[in-house]
């Protein structure tokens, strides 16, 4: 890691140091390990530098106040660290990296998670089933990964989710029928999956407030969704 003109072991030092943002700074090398040592850090963002190595390898757990955390645009890779999961996270942005693996089920456990993007990686496997259900979840982006199995229902499970982005991925089955009486869904984008059931048309038609729906190339044998 390269911050020029200051030496990143003072960092260390600034116990009290609540926001790091560091984004476009053409930081490179793996993840700075000077970090874990802010017990008080509750906003991290590293947005768009080159920065690289396994997240998973690291020790979260110190970083008790951290809420909102954004390492999107680097080439982070390995699995989702279980140990950052487990923090009661708000915003949680690792998009644009080449992570891999489940997505971890403790993450769906937070009781503050309302913005969660995931997009462009090579994540595998379902989404966590009760994501939505404990937390007032409004936006999720997992475009672009390798994800399959069904929607869960939970999704809107406290009523303010408005941007899903479910694009590029193989999810199959019906769509939940929690989604057409979720009044504050603004943005669906569902294409290039697996999806099959009834016509979206009968599920989102009462939806006030939606207003872009993209549910374009849907492959499912079962059923042809006219759009």
């Amino acid at each position: 890691m390269q911050l020029h003109g200051y030496n990143p072991g003072d960092i260390s030092r600034l116990q009290k140091l609540s926001n790091m943002e560091l984004s476009y700074s053409s930081l490179s090398g793996p993840f700075p390990a000077v970090v874990f040592q802010l017990r008080n850090l509750y906003q991290l963002e590293l947005y768009n530098n080159s920065l690289s190595g396994e997240l998973s390898k690291r020790d979260w757990s110190n970083l008790v106040a951290l809420r909102l955390i954004d390492l999107s645009v680097n080439s982070f890779t390995g699995t989702i660290p279980v140990e950052l999961c487990k923090l009661p996270l708000s915003s949680v942005g690792l998009s644009d990296n080449k992570l891999q693996g489940l997505i971890p089920e403790s993450l769906a456990r937070s009781p503050n998670l309302y913005d969660l993007r995931l997009f462009d990686n090579s994540l595998v496997g379902p989404l966590p089933s009760d994501l939505g259900s404990n937390s007032p979840l409004q936006t999720l982006d997992v475009s672009f990964n390798k994800l399959f199995g069904e929607i869960p229902s939970s999704l809107c499970g406290k009523g303010g989710l408005f941007d899903l982005v479910l694009i590029g991925n193989s999810f199959s089955g019906e769509l939940p029928a929690s989604l057409g009486e979720c009044k504050s869904l603004g943005r669906v984008r569902l294409s290039s999956n697996k999806l099959s059931g009834e016509v979206p048309g009968v599920i989102f038609g009462n939806l006030r407030v939606l207003n872009y729906l993209d549910l374009s190339i849907i492959h499912s044998p079962e059923t042809d969704w006219i759009i």
